[in-house]
């Protein structure tokens, strides 16, 4: 962005032909208005007085490297003295075309089209056919015309140049590649576009973005001598930047769509990347160990998109992804009609190696509470959605469900959780209704009551229940239910 404050006003000159007395007076009202922007104009019936050379006054004018711009009104009166080389004009010419075939900065001279042929086409002089001009040949556009101007003036385009980015991740082939980036890039456009098409592109890339999954399964005859916690931990490790994309596209989507179809195909993902989850018939059931690392990514996928929904205050869409049963398939069972909850994770491989880490690099004797909430809080890395955002889900998941265990509260910090705190007023009451389940009050209140008295809650958490109870704002809930 350019910075204006305490710079030098720009000089820029303008060239023309005195046509017609409204051409002069067209002249001198963009001139006027360039002043009143700024610009310090160079015009020769300001500047020249009796007894001045006008060849002189011109000349100068082109060549003195204090004058950044030179405007050149090209209407008909001016092409044919330019191009017969005629008058004032004429020699004016003969400098501006050298300076603009010889010079490198050739962005000095600026054609300004003020007329157009009979064809409708622009009337310019020879030497700057083929130059990039600003069009003012129709007086309706004048206001956009004198700000597209100004901004070349000033050196501030509408259109900013971006900084530029790292390499693609596929030029990089020591790392596993993002599958087809392209199908994102065209989706993204798409978007932005209003395309019709957008919906289209978006299935091709939850396609192409499943098909990444066959690349973290484990072959039969690669599980000699690995051990299964680690091999876990590391591919976990390695989907990170996996993840990360996925999060971009979905917080992506959820910015600018709320149309159903698009989470409707998310569902669907879902029911996709669970298939990876669960041992193929060639590795039999008793090599579920090999597959913790593909139910942990499906567990932190699922947090994620539940984040970015909660984030973009798409709660009929976060509910519809809670509500909808989930229609599973394997090489084992088919067709099994699940609840969210199925996507929840456990993995005592991973837990164990997780839990053993922790002791080797702290000099620690205890056992952690959650090995797996210590991987989520790990792997909590994004700056837009942190661990207190994944807190949030998974209190709104547990309570929700009690089947779902909320590990990751372990590292609460004691402070009300986002949406509760909204849930002061009547909008954001009905709002976590939604996300709870919920019919009313009352239900909230025997559901908070039933986590915090839970085995579970004893089990995998060191807070107190006052403590849980004013993570959830459970002590105004009943001040919140009034405002129904």
């Amino acid at each position: 962005m350019t910075n204006l404050t305490n710079s030098t006003p720009p000089i820029v000159f303008i060239s023309y032909s005195w046509t017609s007395e409204d051409h002069k007076a067209w002249v001198l009202e963009l001139a006027t208005n360039l002043r009143n922007s700024g610009v310090d104009i160079k015009l020769d019936r300001w500047e020249l007085k009796g007894g001045h050379d006008t060849i002189d006054f011109m000349e100068e004018m082109v060549k003195n490297t204090l004058v950044e711009r030179v405007l050149i009104i090209c209407d008909s009166g001016y092409k044919e003295k330019a191009d017969k080389r005629k008058g004032g004009v004429g020699i004016e010419s003969q400098i501006i075309s050298g300076k603009v075939y010889k010079d490198v900065k050739q962005e000095k001279f600026i054609p300004i089209i003020r007329e157009r042929d009979h064809e409708g086409k622009t009337i310019v002089q020879i030497y700057l056919e083929n130059r990039m001009y600003i069009d003012f040949s129709d007086d309706e556009y004048y206001g956009e015309k004198l700000e597209e101007l100004l901004r070349q003036i000033f050196n501030a385009p509408e259109l900013e140049k971006p900084p530029l980015g790292p390499p693609p991740s596929f030029i990089d082939d020591t790392k596993r590649q993002l599958p087809k980036y392209g199908n994102w890039i065209m989706f993204k456009n798409a978007i932005l576009a209003d395309k019709s098409t957008a919906s289209g592109m978006f299935t091709t890339w939850t396609s192409s973005f499943i098909s990444s999954f066959g690349d973290f399964v484990i072959n039969k005859d690669d599980i000699e001598g690995i051990e299964p916690g680690k091999f876990a931990y590391d591919q976990i490790k390695e989907f990170t930047f996996f993840r990360d994309h996925y999060v971009e596209v979905i917080d992506f989507l959820t910015l600018y769509e709320d149309n159903i179809r698009y989470y409707e195909e998310i569902h669907q993902m879902i029911e996709k990347i669970w298939y990876f989850t669960r041992p193929k018939e060639q590795m039999s059931a008793y090599k579920d160990p090999w597959y913790e690392h593909m139910r942990f990514i499906l567990y932190e996928l699922f947090l994620y998109t539940i984040a970015i929904l909660i984030n973009y205050r798409r709660f009929d869409q976060a509910n519809y992804l809670l509500s909808e049963p989930y229609l599973l398939n394997d090489e084992i069972s088919r067709n099994k009609s699940q609840p969210y909850w199925e996507f929840y994770f456990y993995g005592s491989n991973l837990e164990s190696f997780v839990n053993t880490q922790y002791q080797n690099e702290y000099k620690k004797t205890n056992n952690l509470l959650s090995p797996t909430a210590e991987l989520i809080y790990q792997c909590a890395t994004l700056e837009k959605y942190p661990i207190n955002k994944l807190i949030e889900v998974e209190t709104i998941l547990w309570l929700r469900d009690f089947r779902w265990k909320p590990y990751s509260l372990i590292y609460a910090n004691g402070g009300v959780l986002e949406i509760f705190s909204r849930a002061s007023s009547k909008r954001e009451f009905k709002n976590l209704l939604l996300l709870l389940n919920c019919s009313d009050k009352n239900e909230i209140q025997e559901k908070a009551y039933k986590s915090v008295n839970s085995r579970e809650f004893r089990k995998v958490h060191i807070h107190y229940p006052d403590e849980f109870n004013r993570i959830i704002n459970f002590d105004n809930l009943n001040t919140i239910g009034q405002l129904l």
